[in-house]
């Protein structure tokens, strides 16, 4: 039994009606009648008499009615009373993002939610390389940060949690040369200068190295100080990058992609020092919207 079979025979009992119960849903007749038979088959017993012309309450289905409805009640006024408890939690939560990267879907989702379970919790955002980003975290300007798991390697005592998986892209200029061939394949930018974001990561060109690999060829490394850098080093035609899935450049007209057979992690990072009481409410918060929201 779930919820969604108490709503359809609550409707169904209400209206009088299969027809209308189902027009409520924006669901066919026979689907609705369909889950009200699961749900008579699963209690035991006839719910309601479909002899006349108006459906109506069985005895059974009577009790059921009343059970049902007490229920909603009941849960209804647990939701307020906890609410109104959560209203009374209060402070800042500090999140860093990860610069170059579209958490839009997930950070208004986010602070929607906030807003409405915890209204007097405000939620700060700032956008920063990853370098500056590790700082945050290491000296709690941030109680946490959004960043993909490959920046995390000089951090071994970060915590993280897993939001979301990424396949990694081959950035190019919509203007490159290539870029009006077909049957693209990363193969045919290996003359091209790889664009790489060091930022005190000595790892960086490693990664690329490794992410081109399988498509035979290593890459001519270029090295740039930031994501801005990079974004505008391959729109000028300097040469190309691998960045991540969720890249804003993904949607932006000016620029084209391949997707390469691997992917990265999408993580939220924080330390075990962390003292923000705060802190759990906005990890349960996020780890249950993450599922939800993905760059379209």
């Amino acid at each position: 039994m779930n919820d969604l079979q108490i709503d359809y025979f609550l409707a169904v009992a209400d209206s009088g009606s299969f027809t209308r119960a189902a027009q409520k849903f924006y669901i066919s007749q026979p689907a609705i009648s369909r889950v009200i038979s699961a749900l008579e088959r699963e209690l035991g017993f006839p719910l309601f008499d479909r002899t006349n012309r108006r459906t109506t309450l069985t005895s059974a289905g009577k009790l059921f009615y009343e059970a049902f409805c007490q229920s909603k009640q009941l849960i209804a006024a647990a939701v307020q009373a906890a609410q109104s408890i959560n209203s009374d939690e209060s402070g800042t939560i500090q999140l860093g993002l990860l610069s170059g990267l579209d958490f839009s879907s997930l950070i208004l989702n986010l602070d929607e939610r906030f807003a409405r379970t915890y209204p007097n919790i405000t939620m700060n955002t700032v956008f920063s390389d990853f370098q500056e980003l590790r700082n945050s975290l290491e000296n709690g300007r941030a109680d946490a940060i959004l960043t993909i798991e490959d920046s995390l390697l000089r951090m071994p005592q970060a915590q993280t949690r897993i939001l979301a998986e990424s396949f990694r892209l081959l950035l190019y200029a919509k203007r490159h040369p290539l870029a009006g061939n077909d049957g693209l394949t990363p193969w045919d930018f290996r003359a091209e200068r790889f664009l790489v974001v060091m930022d005190e990561n000595p790892h960086a060109g490693d990664l690329v190295t490794q992410y081109c690999a399988p498509y035979g060829f290593s890459p001519r490394l270029l090295t740039v100080p930031n994501i801005d850098s990079l974004v505008a080093g391959v729109q000028n035609l300097q040469g190309v990058a691998i960045v991540d899935g969720w890249s804003r450049e993904r949607t932006n007209a000016a620029f084209g992609y391949l997707p390469l057979n691997s992917a990265n992690r999408i993580v939220l990072a924080w330390l075990p020092t962390c003292s923000n009481p705060l802190f759990p409410l906005f990890l349960n918060e996020l780890t249950l919207l993450s599922q939800y929201c993905r760059p379209d």
